[in-house]
């Protein structure tokens, strides 16, 4: 037995009204001389419902330890030993061992429910690294008890789109707030834990406000479909036919624009996640502007009316820039014009 190990020993016992404390010394320097230190000093204070839960794989080395340097017998409670026990008769079985108890992170998980039923005077968790998931929802099953399968009809499909993904964090946040808020209600105003709950709200009410913020910005990028044109009531009397020879734009012209122009919105949404400057962002752009030409090939198709002079055409002008647009992402995507 070293100092720094009593050391220890007595900064983990210093104070009573404290939650615990991380034995996190390097390795070798003694740090299961330190907790068996503590264990022994409960132990000769009659606080004996004392639990240490440790990887599988360590579990006889502790019983041995506990034995031979503190002279404490501990049980190691396992599927085993769980089940004779409760064939004697004791329907929790980890009430109705007297002594000191060693399991395993696994078993612990498994058991979670009933080891929270009990009233413990220490519990020690050896290599406590693998806690560091613990409030996680994708936590290994060593450190977080198993969840409960919902139903298939209760799982909701995974967010795909940007926007929905935000939406949904924005929810989890909204929910954090309000369970924020309820715990700080049942708290004493000025004391330390309500100001602590207190400056928790404010920063998840600033996050909040962030994510409405851009959930805004993103619909605002999202152009709403064009309503189709309402189709023309036809004449209860025709007599003559029509003095116009403009020729009425046909129904597959219009479904085509309206495919395209679906198929654009949907690129549009998709470039929002690309790096600026990618290969995959170019891409993207040369398809886009591939497909506003089309749009615009069919715009002039469906109205011959329009001026076709080069110098004064506006769909003309268009076209022009669509086409510089479209030669230098082409370019870019090639290499062989810089960004």
């Amino acid at each position: 037995m070293n100092p720094h190990q009593v050391e220890a020993a007595l900064f983990a016992l210093k104070s009573p009204l404290s939650k615990g404390v991380l034995l996190a010394d390097e390795v070798g320097l003694g740090k299961t001389i330190e907790a068996g230190l503590v264990l022994s000093q409960r132990w000769a204070e009659h606080k004996r419902r004392i639990i240490l839960i440790v990887p599988a794989s360590l579990r006889k080395q502790w019983q041995q330890e506990l034995f031979e340097k503190f002279s404490l017998r501990s049980e190691i409670m396992e599927s085993a030993t769980y089940k004779a026990v409760q064939k004697q008769g004791h329907f929790h079985p980890f009430a109705a061992v007297q002594g000191i108890i060693i399991c395993s992170y696994e078993f612990a998980a498994r058991k979670a429910d009933e080891l929270r039923s009990i009233a413990w005077d220490l519990v020690v968790f050896d290599e406590a690294h693998r806690l560091r998931n613990v409030f996680k929802k994708d936590g290994s099953p060593a450190s977080t008890p198993p969840r409960s399968a919902s139903p298939p009809a209760a799982q909701v499909a995974k967010p795909k789109t940007r926007l929905e993904k935000t939406e949904a964090k924005r929810a989890q946040f909204q929910a954090k707030l309000e369970a924020i808020r309820a715990h700080r209600a049942g708290l004493p105003p000025g004391s330390g834990r309500f100001l602590d709950a207190q400056g928790k709200e404010r920063r998840f009410e600033k996050y909040i406000a962030a994510f409405d913020a851009e959930i805004a910005s993103m619909r605002a990028r999202i152009r709403p479909a064009e309503p189709e044109p309402p189709a023309a009531a036809p004449a209860a009397f025709p007599t003559s036919p029509p003095l116009t020879t403009t020729p009425a734009p046909s129904s597959n012209g219009q479904d085509e624009r309206a495919a395209l122009l679906e198929r654009l919105r949907h690129l549009e949404i998709q470039g929002q996640k690309f790096r600026q400057g990618s290969p995959k962002m170019h891409r993207n752009q040369i398809a886009r502007i591939e497909i506003s030409r089309k749009i615009a090939a069919l715009d002039r198709r469906s109205d011959p009316m329009a001026p076709s002079l080069p110098g004064s055409s506006e769909s003309r002008t268009k076209q022009d820039l669509l086409d510089e647009m479209l030669r230098r992402a082409t370019a870019r995507a090639d290499g062989s014009e810089p960004l």
